[in-house]
């Protein structure tokens, strides 16, 4: 398995099997790829109570995240209490009370890309950190930030880390039982848990020290840290509760960058077709003239945008081409197979995403393909947000980030390929290499549509400005 690109490694078994499930044994772990929808569907929806644990990864889960990382735990009590906090404070209205730094970050984004367009990719960072540190710790970010660095860095390097094969005792963790001198992996993972660990306490340290001052704007934290220490919150170490925000920031800042260029990369491959039909919406709500910004009030006056989000997620999936693994509670059977507990089960959501079988024209961009009756069911037609009970706490936020920025985005500028450094769409990376964190993840020309774009921008945006602390 590459460390880099794994989603083309295991389409390409996938294909050469042809099978809806596909079966590896690492280091005496038994694995199970699920390549079509409707295994997904029968396995870790519909059978999601014993399909939703998580895999022991040494590496990443023990030595790293110290089992901290909401994203890796397995599935019980203290999993479940995290879980409903996360339900509490990220959905229903709870996630639309976050809509008004949306909006704000949105138009942030948009002046900084109308004077500098070159950097584009600078306002996608910014725009999916600031709003993911404004929501859980009430702080924006206005340029380069040390804390958010360092953040970064710790998210990258855990990405890094938690591809398969990239350890060999994730794979053969019976190397456990070495003497500890002997473990070659731990004093990498121990280092790598102290910057992590340090990182997120940087904007836990900024939280208690805007208190003392009496500035402190209520946030996440504020209610999260109220929440887990009340009874009902449930018993968590200082610890989980850093590994917790600093989490959201990780998993939110990163995939939301992440959508955002890959809208930017289909509307540059794009010849003028969905692009076409996504502003003949979004003029006849806003005007042809750039009458106003597209805003929140807009949301079912523009099912066009949702067909756009939910292709983005299905496309090129970004999170993690292969899922986040699911560890099967107990023993199972599933059409003449026996899956013993312990079996890791994920997503070949690459191979999903790609086969005709399951879309038609699959490697086009094609929003169309989502104008039916689960428009609206933002989870519904692709695995971007994951599957059963570990379907992402937050998608209700991410849905609400989408919507504001690729309405905005697209009503206001046009993006061109470089005729001479073609976007290759397959290999985007999605974690940067060691100190090219700010590089742009490929090439592509940003340009405002008009003149009456571009003065629709200035005077609706410039608040954003004068916003910061």
């Amino acid at each position: 398995m590459p460390k880099e690109f794994h989603g083309d490694k295991a389409k390409e078994w996938a294909d050469q099997l042809g099978s809806e499930m596909m079966y590896l044994n690492l280091g005496g772990v038994d694995w199970v790829f699920l390549n079509s929808s409707r295994v997904v569907e029968d396995l870790l929806e519909k059978r999601s109570s014993i399909y939703s644990s998580r895999p022991a990864f040494v590496m990443v889960g023990e030595i790293i995240s110290r089992m901290k990382r909401l994203v890796l735990q397995p599935y019980g009590t203290e999993w479940k209490n995290l879980r409903r906090v996360m339900h509490i404070l990220l959905t229903g209205s709870s996630a639309d009370s976050y809509r008004p730094l949306e909006d704000l970050e949105s138009k942030q984004a948009m002046w900084e890309i109308l004077h500098r367009p070159e950097e584009w990719h600078l306002s996608t960072i910014r725009f999916a950190a600031s709003f993911t540190i404004a929501m859980i710790y009430g702080v924006r970010q206005k340029g380069h930030s040390e804390l958010f660095q360092k953040v970064s860095d710790a998210q990258d390097e855990f990405l890094r880390n938690n591809v398969p094969g990239t350890w060999l005792v994730d794979d053969y963790p019976q190397l456990q039982k070495l003497p500890r001198s002997l473990q070659w992996w731990r004093p990498y993972g121990d280092k790598l848990f102290e910057f992590t660990r340090d990182a997120f306490k940087g904007y836990y340290d900024l939280m208690v020290e805007n208190t003392k001052k009496g500035v402190q704007k209520d946030c996440f934290a504020t209610k999260f840290y109220a929440e887990t220490e009340s009874k009902k919150g449930g018993d968590f170490d200082f610890d989980q509760k850093l590994f917790t925000t600093g989490g959201l920031i990780e998993a939110g800042s990163d995939t939301t960058k992440n959508q955002l260029n890959m809208l930017v990369a289909a509307m540059a491959a794009d010849p003028n077709t969905w692009i076409k039909k996504a502003r003949a919406e979004l003029d006849s709500v806003c005007g042809a003239n750039a009458e106003r910004l597209p805003t929140f009030d807009d949301w079912e006056k523009l099912p066009y945008i949702q067909a756009i989000m939910k292709e983005s997620m299905r496309w090129r999936p970004n999170v993690n081409p292969t899922g986040f693994p699911h560890a099967l509670i107990r023993d199972d059977e599933y059409e003449g197979y026996r899956f013993p507990a312990g079996t890791v089960v994920t997503i070949n959501n690459w191979a999903i995403s790609l086969n005709p079988e399951e879309y038609e024209n699959p490697t086009k961009f094609d929003p169309d393909r989502f104008l039916n009756e689960d428009i609206w069911n933002a989870t519904k037609g692709h695995y971007g947000y994951g599957a059963g009970r570990r379907t992402c706490a937050g998608f209700k936020v991410a849905q609400n980030s989408m919507f504001i920025f690729f309405s905005r985005f697209i009503y206001c500028f046009d993006v061109f390929e470089d005729p001479n450094d073609r976007i290759d769409t397959y290999h985007i990376p999605l974690t940067p290499p060691p100190g090219k964190a700010n590089d742009p993840p490929f090439t592509a020309k940003v340009r405002v549509r008009s003149e009456a774009h571009k003065q629709l921008i200035l005077s609706s945006c410039a608040e954003a400005l004068e916003a910061y602390d």
